[in-house]
């Protein structure tokens, strides 16, 4: 009672805030910073949690590693622990982040050719879909709620959760009709998670999981197809990509708005991660062809900040009053 109570005192505040929503990309003025390793030939920023880590992947001398850049500018790389009996790690990606400062992705080996995911609560940890070659990790919560993919024996792609060491497939939960190549990009504090699939016919299109309700995601601008949402925040914003006709394009959703952005003098983009104070990561293409991670800074209006950060103290609160 107490925290519905609350709830009501929120719905003046409320209604300001999505009087403050962006109603056009105009509204939505992105201050850009490029992402570049040191001496890579390729940098791609995946993930940024709310002190401002990000993390990603590297080329450099054409092998692929896993990177971190704090909120100081300072780099790091890594490379997954070789799992032994003569097999030899030839790539690593980072891919997820969460506040904690724990990380996921995945790590290729060689004889026999198998993807791991990759995470690291105490010490990383190798993550196998039983039975299963292909094995990706991409986002992980507070929690320690793990998202991904696996690959079967056929090359069909499919979605999957993880927590408390066993993993569920969320392949039930996207009831569009002969959805296939399912893929869990994201996940937040409240356990809501974006990903994307195929239709028949080899479109993309995207997925919001809320309690295991499936809502559709398409970008909704002129000439829109193939969209790719890989990332969500504690107030439900959303980021991805899409294309029009063979060009890749960042995407924001805020408040049911789709805002299309893209890095200043790219030829493509897409957007990856994105934390609760509206910095996006993610990564470009200059017309050299050369990839560069980025990172976007969102300046929403206060008020819609005011609401977002009280609805999260909100939610937190009333959690606390259903337990007691």
């Amino acid at each position: 009672m107490r925290s519905l109570q609350l709830a009501f005192r929120f719905l003046p505040l409320l209604a300001l805030s999505i009087g403050a929503l962006p109603t056009s990309a105009q509204a939505l003025s992105m201050v850009f910073t490029s992402i570049d390793y040191p001496s890579a030939t390729q940098t791609h920023a995946h993930a940024i949690n709310n002190s401002s880590l990000i993390v990603g992947q590297i080329v450099m001398g054409g092998v692929e590693h896993g990177f971190t850049r704090d909120n100081s500018g300072n780099y790091s790389s890594y490379d997954a622990p070789s799992p032994g009996a003569g097999r030899n790690v030839t790539a690593t990606t980072l891919s997820g982040v969460n506040s904690n400062g724990e990380t996921v992705g995945y790590y290729k080996v060689t004889s026999p050719n198998q993807t791991f995911g990759l995470w690291n609560g105490a010490g990383f940890t190798s993550l196998q879909y039983p039975s299963i070659n292909d094995t990706r990790a991409f986002g992980i919560n507070d929690s320690q709620v793990i998202v991904g993919k696996y690959k079967d024996s056929g090359g069909v792609e499919h979605g999957y959760t993880y927590s408390n060491s066993s993993f569920t497939n969320i392949d039930a939960q996207i009831t569009y009709p002969n959805a296939t190549n399912i893929k869990a990009n994201g996940i937040n504090n409240s356990g809501l998670i974006v990903g994307e699939f195929a239709d028949s016919g080899g479109a993309l299109h995207g997925f919001l999981l809320s309690g295991g309700n499936f809502t559709l995601i398409d970008v909704n601008l002129p000439g829109a197809v193939n969209t790719s949402p890989t990332g969500i925040n504690n107030m439900g914003w959303i980021v991805g990509s899409y294309f029009i006709g063979s060009v890749e394009h960042s995407f924001v959703n805020i408040g049911g708005v789709f805002t299309s952005f893209d890095y200043t003098g790219s030829i493509s983009s897409s957007a990856k991660g994105l934390n609760d104070l509206g910095q996006i990561v993610g990564e470009y293409t200059d017309v050299n062809g050369v990839a560069h991670g980025y990172l976007a800074q969102i300046p929403a209006p206060d008020t819609l900040w005011l609401f977002s950060i009280g609805l999260i103290g909100l939610v937190a609160y009333s959690k606390r009053v259903a337990r007691a």
